[in-house]
C-alpha cells in the first residue's frame, strides 16, 4: 500500500469511528481526506523549508497570506523564534 492509500484509509477509519460515536457530524468523504491531504501538505512543506512562510508559501505555489489563513483554518502550530525588533 502506498504513502498516500495508507493515510486515506487510516482517515476514514478514524472518520468512521468519529461518526459512529457521533462526536462528529456527517460530511462528505472528499472535503475531508482533501482538507486532511492539505493540512498534511502545509505541514511537511513547513518542516522541509524550516518553517520558513515565505519559503512555504512559494513551495506550495501560494500566497503567504493565503497560508497564514490555511494555517489559521487548519489550526497548525508553528513557534515563532524570531527576536523581537
Amino acid at each position: 500500500m502506498t504513502y498516500i492509500k495508507d493515510f486515506i484509509y487510516h482517515s476514514m477509519e478514524w472518520h468512521y469511528q468519529e461518526l459512529k460515536s457521533k462526536k462528529i457530524k456527517p460530511e462528505f468523504m472528499h472535503d475531508f481526506i482533501s482538507e486532511e491531504v492539505e493540512k498534511g501538505l502545509i505541514c511537511a512543506t513547513l518542516e522541509f523549508t524550516g518553517f520558513h512562510l515565505k519559503n512555504t508559501a512559494e513551495v506550495l505555489g501560494m500566497s503567504p497570506s493565503t497560508l497564514n489563513k490555511k494555517i489559521k483554518k487548519y489550526d497548525i502550530f508553528i513557534l515563532n523564534f524570531s527576536q523581537p525588533k
